[in-house]
């Protein structure tokens, strides 16, 4: 998906191994060889590296961290889990600590990310853990449970005790479908807005930035929504930084925050969403930065075209890939990036035992962020395998409201 509040947070490593970044040659890090090319032993193949928090088993279970995108990093990814959980994150091949300059476009794709990922099971000898997907990671994580389940005979390789899927992706956008929220849910909101800032927006380069940057930035901020607190960045940076003269210390701190978080992305990015957004995800997104302009204070979906000539070849349907594990949607209702009927269409179009948990105020990140006051005994209920009733109770202690939906196994 588009650049999230998320891969804000990270910088992405390139280069062969000898040249990695040093926090991807830790103690905590482990790294064995994969594939460039399952189908093709004799392309050779690089080496694959994850980090782990804990050398050995805790009394909780290990939880696989699988980061959104495609491309994002999770080596560095700021997460928040509970103290006994033994946390394994990665990046995918290609990018950060799995950065190698011979891989080709072939060697990309949602499949060959979930095989690496399926490899930190086996390797890692787990037996007690969870994978945990964001956006991009819910379509990798559905990948890996399936794929687990099918060689559970063959190899032995134990279940993971949930597959936890938080912003979701059920399956591939129609034409049309990838922009619609963000425009709807920001001319929802532009229209309670100030009318100072209404104003602002409305000048063809509000504070001397572009209308793309300012589009790029409104399109994180719908993405990042509220707080747990009711708060968003909409109302603590946005509205104050205009609702005044443009020469103030706050307006020309917005514009540096702006003119930083808004950059062209990195090569390596575009090139893998070139190859697995474009053929699996959305065959009309734009621009990986800069989806949108901003005229007249409106979103408006610019020119560019990443994906001209791409196509579906790939789509992604999370139907084709049945998991026999406990399901956990965590759905924002504000969700502009992957919006409610993603999950729903992925809930389903699942037979096995599932539960959805829909964020009343909730954006994308609805389990790490909405839900950030709660999320630790939301994460044991998860590992303990409890009912779904004392995960309503739980839930009706959290400052944001949800509803839960449940499906049992069908026979």
């Amino acid at each position: 998906m588009r650049v999230l509040l998320f891969s804000l947070l990270i910088a992405l490593g390139a280069g062969a191994s000898a040249e990695l970044p040093r926090h991807c040659q830790s103690e905590a890090v482990h790294a064995w060889e994969r594939p460039f090319d399952i189908s093709n032993p004799g392309r050779g193949s690089f080496r694959y590296h994850v980090h782990v928090n804990r050398p050995e088993p805790t009394e909780g279970p290990a939880v696989i961290f699988i980061p959104g995108g495609p491309g994002q990093t999770g080596m560095q990814m700021p997460l928040s889990y509970p103290d006994n959980f033994r946390v394994l994150r990665t990046d995918p091949r290609g990018l950060g600590c799995n950065a190698d300059p011979r891989f080709q476009d072939t060697d990309h794709g949602t499949e060959q990310i979930a095989r690496d990922v399926l490899s930190i099971v086996r390797e890692m000898k787990l037996t007690r853990y969870i994978l945990h997907g964001v956006s991009y990671g819910t379509m990798v994580a559905t990948m890996v449970a399936t794929m687990v389940a099918r060689l559970s005979v063959a190899e032995g390789l134990p279940a993971p005790l949930a597959v936890v899927l938080e912003g979701t992706i059920g399956r591939a956008f129609l034409p049309g479908e990838y922009d619609r929220a963000y425009i709807q849910n920001w001319d929802r909101l532009r229209g309670g807005l100030p009318l100072q800032v209404r104003r602002h927006l409305s000048q063809p380069s509000p504070l001397g930035l572009s209308g793309e940057r300012w589009a790029a930035w409104i399109a994180m901020l719908l993405t990042s929504g509220e707080f747990n607190d009711g708060s968003s960045l909409l109302e603590n940076q946005l509205v104050p930084a205009l609702d005044g003269p443009a020469d103030s210390s706050m307006a020309l701190n917005l514009v540096a925050r702006v003119e930083n978080l808004t950059r062209e992305a990195q090569p390596e990015r575009i090139r893998m969403h070139r190859w697995i957004t474009c053929r699996e995800i959305a065959p009309d997104m734009r621009d990986l930065s800069f989806d949108f302009h901003l005229i007249d204070g409106a979103l408006v979906a610019n020119e560019r075209r990443l994906c001209d000539g791409s196509g579906l070849s790939a789509a992604f349907d999370s139907s084709a890939w049945p998991s026999p594990s406990p399901l956990y949607y965590f759905s924002g209702e504000l969700d502009p990036a992957t919006p409610p009927w993603q999950a729903r269409y992925h809930f389903d179009h699942q037979s096995g035992a599932r539960t959805l948990i829909q964020v009343e105020r909730g954006a994308h990140a609805a389990l790490s962020s909405s839900l950030m006051d709660c999320q630790n005994q939301i994460w044991e209920l998860i590992a303990e395998g409890r009912t779904s009733t004392e995960l309503e109770q739980v839930l009706g202690q959290c400052r944001m409201r949800s509803r839960v939906l449940r499906a049992t196994p069908e026979r």
